[in-house]
């Protein structure tokens, strides 16, 4: 969906040695799962400008979007024991999986993420326009704000550098430690780090616990088999789910559509698996 990444085998392969090591993503065969959602959550198929209303159990495929209104939130787990949990938050558009090599694009708005346990020699990587951001395990955001994105971490170390118009990532890496955050304008190397305020990391503490507790009810759900696993309908949803969302592109406003046609054009030889064009 972006274009071509062509260094993303090597993200942080001369990355500083204090941050975590190179290591591989989840496998591109895995999904994510929805174990919670509140308010208009939408989950819009790959390929598909129709979404479906978003439920506890349904699945979020390689390349599906995930998109919020105001008051909204969708909570994903990304392994099977919901140990590795990333909430979309109100007012947002992300992709799940976009290219087999990240496991999140954030296109607008914000995330919060909370990874427990990662499978041994594996790690978590997110994306947007501005950001590449790796990390083995902990708890962290990262908002959009369309000309920069703001990563802060909580709880232990992620990996930054930003983006090339192209896709390709800057040549400059930054580790960001516990209680730090970084702010990465557009087609710029990482900023300064910052220490995370107070209200910040108070706020964090509680959407930690939120995610926890989030956690526990989804598994007892399933042990319960009140949380039952399924794959979105493959029909047409209907006008109402029709998607209507600005995303800032070129610096202008464009909708969802434009979006697709201007991303699909951009990119150049092989378009990755993950492309969300029609």
């Amino acid at each position: 969906m972006r274009a071509t990444i062509k260094v993303a085998a090597s993200l942080f392969s001369l990355f500083l040695m204090c941050c975590v090591r190179v290591i591989p993503a989840f496998p591109a065969s895995e999904i994510a799962v929805v174990i919670d959602c509140r308010g208009d959550g939408l989950i819009i198929p790959s390929k598909s400008d129709l979404g479906v209303r978003c439920e506890k159990g349904l699945v979020v495929n390689p390349g599906d979007w995930v998109k919020t209104g105001p008051g909204a939130a969708v909570t994903l787990a990304f392994d099977k024991g919901f140990n590795n949990l990333v909430t979309v938050k109100e007012n947002s558009l992300a992709v799940a999986m976009p290219d087999g090599y990240f496991n999140m694009d954030l296109l607008e708005g914000s995330v919060f993420g909370d990874l427990g346990k990662i499978k041994s020699n594996r790690c978590f990587r997110l994306m947007s326009p501005a950001v590449a951001m790796e990390t083995a395990s902990g708890a962290w955001s990262a908002r959009n704000e369309g000309a920069y994105t703001e990563v802060s971490v909580f709880r232990g170390t992620a990996a930054m550098t930003g983006m090339n118009p192209d896709g390709s990532l800057k040549k400059e890496k930054k580790a960001v430690a516990e209680g730090y955050g970084i702010k990465i304008m557009n087609n710029s190397d990482p900023g300064e780090l910052e220490p995370n305020s107070e209200p910040l990391t108070a706020w964090a503490m509680d959407e930690i616990a939120k995610l926890r507790a989030t956690r526990q009810t989804a598994l007892s759900e399933m042990s319960e088999n009140k949380l039952k696993i399924a794959e979105p309908p493959k029909s047409v949803f209907g006008k109402n789910s029709k998607v209507d969302t600005k995303i800032v592109y070129g610096g202008q406003e464009v909708n969802l559509e434009e979006y697709l046609s201007l991303e699909k054009n951009k990119v150049s030889g092989k378009v990755p698996s993950g492309d969300h064009g029609k």
